[in-house]
């Protein structure tokens, strides 16, 4: 499937996420601190998950449904 024109990528200016590190010690997390620990954050309702594509937007959540072209080919 080819995204159509309502398509929002994870890369457009508008978008926002975090990419979250490690505050913790290695034995705690398995990360060294400051290290990124593989999790995207979306900033506006704090759900995350391994990639921008895969985070359980609520659907009030103003990224709810940004995607990746990849992704909308893909799946």
């Amino acid at each position: 499937m080819m995204p159509g024109s309502d398509f929002r990528s994870f890369a457009d200016p508008d978008t926002e996420f975090v990419l979250d590190v490690s505050e913790t010690p290695r034995t705690v997390d398995g990360f060294k601190p400051g290290e990124p620990t593989g999790k995207v954050i979306c900033p506006h309702c704090g759900e995350a998950a391994s990639a921008p594509e895969y985070i359980p937007h609520p659907e009030n959540c103003r990224q709810s449904g940004v995607t990746s072209e990849w992704y909308e080919r893909t799946h």
